[in-house]
């Protein structure tokens, strides 16, 4: 059971939590998507095995946005698991990324999933997690922040349901897709994301904080907390995993726990 703690704070009693982000649904080729949706299945199997919690920090979907009426079709199949998996009492925590931060009320609506904030706290097995997509933090990337700003604008959500779905979903697509590119092949500075986005939360009130976005995996063990960013599940399908209070991360095909960095 998952339940509200003070604003921005949750609470989860399962002995076992999974940690997941940047699946990018619909963004792979076809010879690679298959695949990659299988695995994830693979895992949500898991989940339910080890009658555990699932925590999805950002970027589930390549693209996602929400009109009044439509959605993508390509979230359908997956959203009616997770859906169902909640509704069995399998505690499913959602926190959108930059390629699924169009949510409005859908899914807090119409499903039983609970969507959470970015900079959300997450107490668990006496464990203070601080969860973060990680998009807009840290140093440098300026012309990013500023078009994170535009984007989220209302006015901007706006403007854009009045392109057709069709349309609007297609060159969204697009866009996702070089935006991804770009977030893979760019290098990650992560002594600098340490300091400038880890270090300050990790002086407050919790003793670990996690991220996506950055598509590299990373476990920082440092005196202050650890600080972990947890890669992705398109190319190299590393996860995280809370038991017995230790954070571990995990790559899902040989279940091979990770050291301080991989790159």
């Amino acid at each position: 059971m998952t339940s509200k703690a003070p604003p921005h704070a949750v609470t989860c009693d399962r002995e076992t939590l999974y940690f997941v982000s940047d699946v990018h649904l619909g963004g792979s080729p076809p010879d690679e998507e298959g695949p990659k949706r299988a695995r994830l299945h693979e895992l949500l199997d898991r989940v339910e095995a080890d009658r555990a919690a699932l925590v999805i920090l950002g970027d589930l979907f390549d693209f996602w946005f929400e009109y009044r009426t439509v959605i993508p079709r390509t979230a359908f199949s997956l959203l009616a698991r997770l859906d169902g998996m909640a509704r069995a009492g399998t505690p499913v925590l959602y926190l959108g990324g930059n390629h699924d931060f169009w949510m409005t009320d859908f899914l807090a609506r119409e499903t039983a999933l609970a969507v959470l904030a970015d900079g959300t706290v997450l107490r668990a097995q006496e464990r203070r997690l601080y969860l973060a997509h990680g998009d807009g933090r840290g140093p440098g990337d300026r012309g990013y922040k500023v078009l994170k700003a535009v984007l989220r604008n209302p006015l901007a959500i706006r403007m854009f349901r009045w392109i057709h779905p069709d349309l609007g979903i297609r060159l969204a697509l697009g866009s996702s897709h070089a935006s991804r590119e770009a977030t893979g092949g760019h290098g990650v500075d992560v002594e600098a994301l340490f300091r400038e986005v880890g270090l300050p939360e990790l002086r407050g009130d919790v003793d670990a904080f996690l991220m996506g976005h950055h598509h590299v995996p990373v476990h920082l063990k440092r005196p202050e907390g650890e600080f972990l960013i947890l890669g992705d599940w398109f190319r190299r399908f590393t996860y995280g995993r809370l038991r017995e209070g230790r954070l571990e991360l995990l790559e899902w095909d040989s279940d091979r726990i990770l050291g301080e960095s991989l790159d």
